[in-house]
Order: structure tokens, then sequence, then C-alpha cells
């Protein structure tokens, strides 16, 4: 059973936590500050309701402890720089995504997992979803025929945001952090994308210095698939929900669709709702691969999410199409 050290909790560390506890994957050995200014309260209660040492240096744990795998969930321009210490130090990493918040960190990141032998992979949890898993295995099953085109949405309500939002190089904007998920749908059902398009605004994003309120992506991908995403922070104080994910894809033979975790598939068939697999461990299946000797797919699937959002990042502050191949 694989070892795990936890760094900071700005996002979504819990995947491990879910893991161990449920599916008995990982033990969770051992936890640290992030040294970023970003708040660790609920790392520190956790660490000490379970009982395993907390440490304010995240490079003492790496010295002290014996890891596998060492979550990294601090502040995101830090993503990089932390992980490839962990790399370095012969522990495999579990990033929070972006993997990083520039193009120039991503690739010594890249540089360092490729020369490390460690495993590295990215918290793209909502490939595990259970709706996401039921259209992946509808257009699978040949239900729509061909993809031609695909669309996602992320809607977050904006909430409070930690004051690192405020700053666009701490942060690294709201297509690596929030749009950069609908971005890995596409990559995972349409193939490699070939030249990217965007638009971001921070209009009414109530004095939140640079933070990103909405975006929109367009994408070539694989044999002229064209694909979508627009992210906001709009979803408004009432929804019931947090947020409101969304996929929509068109094929030659029909289209499938998630709305409010409902999948809705219409073909030579009337629409219809289809059942839906039980949701799987994201962790879980990242650890069986480190287990098993065959993560580098996790890698070169997070790396390639990272790469082609911080390109949509860039084209949208050109306001231009860039190539991605």
């Amino acid at each position: 059973m694989l070892n795990v050290g936890i760094i900071g909790c700005a996002g979504h560390y819990g995947l491990a936590v879910d893991s161990a506890d449920e599916y008995k994957t990982c033990i969770i050995s051992a936890a640290a500050a992030p040294s970023d200014g970003t708040d660790d309260t609920s790392l520190r209660i956790f660490a000490a309701k379970r009982g395993i040492p907390f440490y304010e240096d995240w490079r003492e744990m790496l010295e002290k402890e014996s890891l596998d795998i060492v979550e990294v969930d601090n502040r995101y321009d830090r993503h990089a720089a932390v992980s490839i210490e962990c790399l370095e130090k012969g522990c495999g990493v579990y990033c929070e995504k972006p993997l990083a918040t520039t193009l120039d960190d991503l690739e010594k990141l890249k540089k360092t997992w490729e020369s490390s032998r460690q495993a590295l992979g990215g918290m793209f949890n909502l490939r595990w979803s259970g709706w996401f898993l039921g259209v992946k295995q509808a257009i699978e099953a040949g239900e729509i025929g061909r993809i031609r085109l695909i669309h996602g949405q992320k809607s977050y309500k904006f909430g409070t945001r930690p004051e690192f939002y405020r700053h666009r190089d701490q942060y690294g904007g709201m297509i690596p952090w929030v749009g950069i998920h609908a971005l890995d749908w596409c990559l995972a059902l349409g193939g490699r994308c070939h030249s990217v398009s965007a638009l971001q605004s921070a209009k009414d994003n109530h004095g939140h210095g640079e933070t990103e309120m909405s975006a929109v992506i367009q994408m070539e991908l694989d044999d002229e698939v064209f694909a979508t995403v627009s992210a906001d922070y709009y979803r408004p104080a009432g929804g019931a929900r947090h947020d409101d994910d969304r996929i929509r894809v068109t094929g030659t033979k029909g289209m499938i669709e998630v709305i409010d975790g409902v999948a809705w598939l219409e073909n030579d068939q009337p629409r219809r709702a289809i059942s839906l697999p039980k949701p799987g461990d994201a962790f879980g299946e990242f650890a069986w691969a480190v287990l098993a000797g065959k993560a580098e797919s996790f890698a070169l699937d997070a790396l390639e999410s990272t790469r082609i959002a911080l390109l949509a990042r860039e084209a949208g502050d050109k306001k231009c199409t860039l190539r991605a191949d």
C-alpha cells in the first residue's frame, strides 16, 4: 500500500483522503504546511484528528518521512516548483491542477518527471464522475456515431475567494483553474488539440483585482472535431449547487448531453435519460496504476491539459488563435 503525504489544502486534497478511507488504496502518513500564505487550517485539523505528523516545513516532511506519493495542493503558482522538488526527492506526485501556471514552469516539470522516473498525476477528478463515464461509454458503444462537436461548461458560484485570486501571477487565471476541467473532457473525448483561441474577462468581479469572471475557449481537435468551453463565476447564490457542469457531444448519428447530472441520449431513438455507472475513484485509479508501473498516461494527460489551458489563456490575452501542435 502506498504511503501518501499531503502539502497544503488549497484545492482538492480530499481526493487522496477519500480514496484511503473508502477504497483503502493508500495510507495518509503525514501532512505539511504549504508555506505560501494559503489557509491550511483544515489540513491541520485533519492531521490532528488522524494523529499523523504535521510539519511546518514541507521539505522536512520529505526528508523525514518515507513517502511513495506526495499530494501537492498548495498555491497554484507554486504547484510546479514543489512538485519538482518532490520528484527530485524520489517521491511520486499527485498535483492539483493546473500542474503549472506558466509554460516555462510546465516544461521544467515535464523534464524533471522524465528524468526522475517517478509517477506524476493531476487532479482531473471529473473524468471519474459517473456522468462523464456514462457519456464515454455511450460514445464508445457507437450510440452517436463519430464525434463532430463537443461543448463543455463550468459555472461556479463566486462566494468568498482567497486573496491570491486577485493576482494573476499567483492564481493563474480562470482558464487554467476552472475552464481546464471542461477542456480536459474535450481532449479526453476528441483527441489532440491543433489550434486554440479564447476570450476572458474580469468584468463585474466584485472588486477582486485581476480575477476573471468569464471565459470561452475554441479548439480544433483531431479529425476536424471542434470543441468549445465556457467558464464563469456567475452562478447565482440561490442555485441548488455550487457548480453547474455540463457537456454536450454531437456525433454523426446522434447527440448526448449532461444537465444537472443526468445524461440524455438522442439518436435513432427519441431523447431519453440513460443509466450511469457508479463514480470512479480518481486518486485510486492513479494509485493502482503506480503500483502496476503503468502510470505514464496520467502524467501525459495532465501535462497536455495544462499546456493547452495555458496556451488558451495566452490566446485570450492576445485575442488570437494559437497553434497547439
